[in-house]
């Protein structure tokens, strides 16, 4: 990516003027309900994937790997989650890109 890490973490850890610029359009109506920079964010939004929207609260933390349920139940969500997910990276991934080069 053509832009300077500080400018592209900036815009990922600001969850009210940089990080809704750079969702993919399955992600909707986020909401920062606590701080709203970094780590210790909270956060709702609605996802629209495979004909559903579910709605998530989060708490924003440093990086970390995604956990799944075990046996079965988990198979399919890694199954899942690792196609759907994948497509809704690299299109965040381009829109940071983008903001990233606008500053």
């Amino acid at each position: 990516m053509d832009a300077p890490p500080d400018r592209v973490y900036a815009i990922i850890a600001d969850y009210h003027n940089g990080h809704p610029h750079i969702l993919p359009k399955q992600f909707r109506n986020l909401t920062v309900e606590k701080g709203g920079v970094g780590a210790g964010t909270i956060i709702r939004f609605e996802v629209r994937a495979l004909g559903q929207t579910q709605r998530f609260r989060a708490f924003v933390t440093e990086p970390a790997e995604m956990t799944s349920r075990k046996g079965l139940a988990g198979a399919l969500e890694r199954f899942v989650s690792t196609r759907v997910m994948k497509k809704m990276y690299a299109e965040e991934l381009a829109l940071l890109a983008a903001r990233a080069r606008q500053a």
